[in-house]
């Protein structure tokens, strides 16, 4: 019973994230859409990996999206999305930056690609 409380909790926190509107920031503005070699050249990175790379990669910065939007540009999934998201962060090609409103709720977050 408490397994089930704390399932249906965390399956309701992944929900309210993924609805939740992100903001993305590059640290670097080029212009225009070349995305660095070192990123496509990681071996430690899956070629989906890459790609959501380079789907961020040649938004605007300060674009204003939804994961759920992302999520839809492709058949893979949300957990597939998740992992890509995931590994891009674990070696350092992204990072998240969640903020809060007053009553402590999640509030936009804001994505820095490097």
């Amino acid at each position: 019973m408490v397994d089930q409380l704390a399932q249906s909790q965390s399956l309701a926190l992944a929900k309210e994230v993924i609805q939740m509107k992100q903001a993305l920031h590059k640290l670097n503005d080029l212009g225009f859409t070349q995305v660095p070699n070192e990123v496509l050249d990681d071996q430690k990175l899956k070629l989906s990996d890459k790609g959501l790379f380079s789907i961020l990669w040649r938004q605007a910065d300060d674009w204003q999206f939804y994961e759920s939007e992302l999520i839809k540009r492709s058949d893979d999934g949300r957990d597939a999305f998740r992992k890509s998201k995931n590994r891009l962060i674990e070696h350092g090609y992204l990072m998240i930056e969640q903020t809060r409103d007053k009553n402590g709720r999640m509030s936009t977050a804001k994505w820095y690609l490097n």
